[in-house]
């Protein structure tokens, strides 16, 4: 079955070229898929620098510091499958098969020319960024072909001759150019409030946004002498919200 090794974290690595142990900060790394090799991107050195990896025979080797060098003791911060990595499956949800030669395919549902396609992926590029631990692919692709229309809209020609588009849930509940700047507004808000001690949280229970100060700050202080302060009793309500549903969005609190 298909495997892809992909070797994670900073440390030091050889340089080949110039042929000396240098400082390694990994950026993100690239594969195809039904390929083993895997190209590195960061810097080396301090120098922008690429590294390709042919998984089998050699594997990328980081090295936690000069002195594991030299005693061949290289780190452990190797994900032995990507494919089996539940973040690669969510952008990447692929079923890998063997075709009638032996050879692995991967198939996935992709949005092609206005409809739901389930379709062979395979030598689709890919992408894993260290840093946000994340992956991405240069065709977005899904699990099934009701998700396919949950994320693309289509065109329906109807009987006397007009078009109609069929929006999906994620144009109904994108934000438009208000809304952003609205949230733009807030976020510059909040960092703002968060940069001056005070933290703003939802309180599912009550349904509000509350308000306290960060205790972090208040406890390297002499301003608190107790060993613990139960914050509940101190937070500052700002204002009723509506219920948030974690997949949907926001749904309307109806009244009471």
């Amino acid at each position: 079955m298909a495997k892809i090794k992909i070797v994670s974290g900073n440390g030091w690595v050889f340089n080949e070229s110039t042929q000396r142990l240098e400082k390694w900060e990994a950026e993100k790394c690239q594969f195809t898929l039904g390929s083993s090799v895997v190209e590195y991107h960061g810097t080396l050195g301090g120098k922008p620098y690429k590294i390709k990896s042919y998984n089998v025979t050699d594997e990328l080797r980081v090295f936690d510091s000069p002195e594991d060098f030299k005693e061949g003791k290289t780190a452990c911060r190797l994900y032995e499958n990507v494919y089996d990595m539940y973040a690669f499956k969510r952008v990447a949800p692929v079923v890998i098969k063997k075709d009638d030669e032996g050879n692995d395919t991967f198939y996935a549902y992709i949005f092609k020319d206005g409809q739901a396609v389930y379709a062979n992926v395979k030598g689709m590029v890919c992408e894993y960024h260290f840093k946000k631990f994340e992956f991405k692919s240069e065709t977005k692709c899904y699990a099934s072909e009701k998700s396919v229309y949950e994320y693309n809209d289509f065109q329906v020609l109807n009987e006397d001759g007009t078009t109609t588009t069929k929006k999906s849930l994620k144009t109904i509940l994108a934000f438009n150019d208000e809304q952003k700047a609205l949230l733009d507004e807030l976020g510059g808000l909040l960092d703002k409030l968060k940069g001056s001690g005070v933290f703003v949280v939802y309180d599912k229970e009550t349904e509000t946004l509350c308000a306290f100060k960060d205790m972090v700050r208040l406890t390297n202080t002499d301003e608190i002498n107790d060993d613990e302060v139960c914050v509940t009793h101190m937070a500052h309500d700002i204002r009723s919200m509506a219920t948030i549903d974690d997949y949907w969005g926001v749904v309307i609190k109806e009244e009471e």
